[in-house]
């Protein structure tokens, strides 16, 4: 995302605006009473997890949670080994529960003027702090790229209801302080920064977020270097890896570590951008398309997205002009995961312990 204004800089209204009730609504959700998981796929673009040892993992689950998402929207597994899944599933409680949901939200530009384009990315202040609000209201608390990462790897602990809040391009420091630093330190959120790595970036933006970042305020992930000439089926090998490699070096100079995410500028990728990225060492990728919030090994992607083979490296994310009603269908969707686990709980315990010989018990 960002187009001509993509690197501009930011500065930051005061918060005024009264937050107003939220109704919430939530839309139905139907769910099939039996849907056939084929065995987990064997994507050469997949993570590298570190499968425990086991004899044999490739037997066929019982079911995959199918929810109503869109048109074309299909959820993708990503873990290569049956085994591994219903470990890091079942193993409670050092890992998280069934049902965790994670909503990523994108944020670009928080303003008191009024919007009326529907494809404006500004969002009013009265806006913002209503969904904070409701956000906090519902239980969501906020988690970072690392934990993210945690997570749909290994299902490692995080909030039942988390949210990654990103906002993209370089902002003012002020920005920061102003919209999202009353909320970390009322509810100890974070936030993360899409952090454009432009050679001619001033002196001064480098420093200012360098101080947020060495404060921890502010998580800094790759957003490219050159950012608005797309890493596209036009860009050449070359400026692929000049995109993806280039905020590692930056990054790490200015902000003292390197990024484990990319947020694909202008929310385009290709095939060959994510393999690229995997080659480079991220661990994440995000796009601008919202076809739905993310479940441990349960990620909702279009046709374009599936054809990158890399569930991880192409998350959706919400724009948050609809982050309200998204997180209340995200509820519904975690409240359905956890109920379908729990119905599935002993079937899926009872083939692991057929078939995963050599795998810790699980009680």
């Amino acid at each position: 995302m960002g187009g001509t204004a993509a690197c501009a800089v930011t500065d930051s209204p005061s918060l005024s605006a009264t937050p107003q009730p939220i109704e919430p609504t939530l839309a139905p959700i139907q769910r099939p009473t039996a849907v056939l998981l084929p065995p987990l796929p064997k994507s050469s673009g997949s993570a590298s997890l570190n499968p425990l040892p086991s004899t044999n993992s490739s037997f066929t689950l019982p079911e995959l949670l199918t929810i109503e998402l869109g048109q074309g929207i299909k959820p993708q597994s990503y873990l290569q080994d049956s085994c591994q899944y219903l470990y890091e599933r079942w193993n409670q409680p050092q890992n998280s529960e069934p049902g965790t949901v994670v909503v990523p939200i994108v944020f670009h530009s928080i303003s008191d003027r009024k919007t009326t384009d529907a494809i404006d990315t500004t969002i009013t202040t009265e806006y913002f702090q209503s969904f904070i609000e409701h956000a906090h209201q519902l239980g969501f608390e906020t988690i970072t790229t690392a934990q993210l990462a945690g997570f749909l790897e290994k299902n490692a602990p995080i909030p039942p209801r988390s949210m990654i809040l990103i906002v993209d391009d370089k902002k003012r420091a002020q920005y920061f302080k102003t919209f999202f630093e009353p909320y970390q330190k009322k509810y100890g959120w974070t936030v993360t920064n899409a952090w454009i790595s432009y050679p001619e970036t001033p002196a001064y933006l480098w420093q200012e977020n360098a101080a947020l970042a060495a404060s921890g305020l502010v998580d800094y992930q790759a957003h490219g270097v050159i950012h608005n000439i797309p890493m596209d089926a036009h860009a050449s090998l070359d400026y692929i890896k000049g995109e993806i490699y280039g905020p590692l070096t930056a990054m790490q100079d200015h902000f003292g570590k390197k990024p484990i995410a990319v947020i694909w500028p202008l929310g385009i990728f290709t095939p060959q951008a994510v393999k690229v990225a995997r080659q480079a060492g991220y661990q994440l990728g995000f796009t601008d398309t919202p076809p739905g919030p993310l479940l441990f090994n349960w990620i909702p992607l279009n046709a374009e997205e599936r054809a990158a083979n890399d569930p991880l490296m192409v998350l959706p994310r919400y724009w948050a002009n609809d982050a309200i009603s998204e997180m209340d269908k995200a509820v519904k969707i975690g409240q359905e995961a956890q109920a379908f686990a729990e119905q599935d709980k002993a079937l899926e315990l009872q083939s692991y312990g057929e078939y995963c010989v050599g795998y810790p018990v699980l009680k």
